[in-house]
């Protein structure tokens, strides 16, 4: 009896393991996803608000993907892909802009609505994979935190790269170039993915 709960007990660790990482994996590969993270931070910056903001990406996107997997949501998985490059379009517009603009004012907002979207795409990938039926709630929450490690760990990097580039570079002007490049390169890939799945 011992011996067969400490076998189920390791089985769990391992499914908490797989689907925590395939999360965190889906987070850091999905490159539609991370440019709408560093989209969030070029429109917010590195300040307190980000923390909420991020925080409002996550709660959304959490949602829709538990959601979507016990199946009271159901959208077609085209579409989604659309929105989600519109996503990346409209908040690279609007981090790009020089004036006070709603999405610059409540950027939570505009995370929390995008989140949504984006927690439909989760879930497409995720139903792709499969979730064990003896442990769906468990891989789920797995999945879900690991796609929140990845996050994290995207935050971390940015912040880490923001403090180099600022201490190495002085200059300002530089330094508004650079983050006005990064703008249209993240708006340039989110056009170019629309077109492509629009077409497609």
């Amino acid at each position: 009896m011992q011996l067969r709960s400490e076998t189920s007990q390791q089985s769990l660790w391992f499914i908490i393991g797989l689907y925590g990482t395939m999360g965190a994996e889906h987070i850091l590969m999905g490159y539609d996803h991370l440019l709408f993270v560093f989209g969030l931070i070029l429109l917010v910056g590195f300040r307190k608000k980000l923390i909420i903001t991020a925080t409002a990406f996550t709660l959304a996107h959490s949602l829709t993907l538990a959601a979507s997997m016990v199946d009271a949501v159901a959208v077609n998985q085209r579409f989604v892909e659309l929105l989600i490059a519109l996503s990346i379009c409209l908040v690279a517009v609007e981090g790009l802009r020089n004036r006070a603009t709603l999405a610059s004012m409540a950027p939570s907002v505009v995370a929390f609505l995008f989140g949504l979207i984006h927690g439909l795409g989760f879930a497409g990938a995720l139903k792709d994979i499969g979730l064990p039926a003896d442990t769906f709630v468990v891989s789920l929450l797995a999945f879900n935190f690991g796609v929140e490690l990845g996050q994290i760990a995207v935050l971390v990097f940015a912040w880490c790269l923001d403090l180099v580039v600022a201490y190495l570079v002085k200059s300002q002007r530089i330094l508004a170039r650079a983050r006005t490049v990064m703008g249209y390169l993240i708006g340039g890939f989110g056009t170019f993915w629309f077109v492509e799945r629009l077409i497609h």
